[in-house]
């Protein structure tokens, strides 16, 4: 799970306060450096969240907010659902993204992302 989400931080996809994707592409830099590794600084780039379809935003999102109520702190009645089914859902997207954000690495992925 926190892999996951850390993946998709790196290529650039957050989530706000009302569980929407957002862009996650800003580094905190620090006298012109910082120690944020994003997409672009080893060669892939960030993902663009107009060209993703609903059904890629609605997986992702609900796995970012569980992510977030799962393990940054404790919560009660979150409704977070972080279940079987929004792995399911995210876990190929995201290495479809990461695919498609590196596509020079592309012919190291597994078959079954595509």
């Amino acid at each position: 799970m926190v892999s996951g989400r850390i993946l998709l931080s790196f290529l650039g996809i957050g989530c706000d306060r009302s569980s929407a994707l957002k862009a996650d592409q800003k580094h905190d830099a620090k006298d012109d450096k910082t120690d944020d590794v994003k997409a672009p600084d080893v060669g892939g780039k960030f993902v663009e969240l107009g060209n993703l379809s609903q059904s890629d935003k609605a997986p992702l999102a609900d796995f970012i907010r569980g992510a977030h109520k799962a393990c940054a702190h404790f919560t009660i009645g979150s409704d977070h659902q972080l279940n079987l089914e929004t792995y399911a859902k995210a876990g190929p997207i995201i290495f479809r993204l990461m695919a498609e954000c590196f596509p020079n690495n592309a012919r190291s992925w597994p078959k079954w992302i595509s």
